[in-house]
């Protein structure tokens, strides 16, 4: 397994979607931070400046938009890539993230678009 030096902040309210992220991203080589809220992203995103976060829309406390619209501002080149149950890819981009993902997702899918926009090249 390669070693991409690279960490992923993962923002979902439900544990095992959580869960099931950690185990992939971490098994392909990457750091991997979760979060059950946007306040505690936040937080996560302003202590240690992951170098992508994968962010529900639906949580507790502020959603993902709103969520999205702050880490734009305090880490504006982060990329963030929504992955939820909402499909509303337009109102995704126009705050911010570079990237969409339907839940429910194919790993392969995700961990190929983590690292499209990681920039990492098989």
């Amino acid at each position: 397994m390669e070693k991409y030096q690279k960490s992923v902040l993962v923002v979902d309210d439900h544990a095992m979607s959580v869960k099931l992220l950690e185990q992939i991203l971490s098994g392909e080589g990457f750091d991997v931070f979760s979060a059950a809220s946007g306040e505690e992203a936040i937080k996560i995103v302003q202590d240690f400046k992951p170098d992508l976060v994968l962010l529900d829309i639906i949580l507790a406390g502020i959603n993902g938009y709103k969520t999205c619209q702050v880490m734009k501002i305090v880490a504006p080149q982060m990329p963030i890539i929504f992955l939820s149950t909402v499909s509303d890819r337009e109102k995704g981009m126009q705050v911010g993230a570079v990237d969409y993902i339907i839940k429910p997702f194919q790993m392969h899918d995700v961990v190929a678009r983590v690292k499209t926009h990681l920039g990492i090249k098989e």
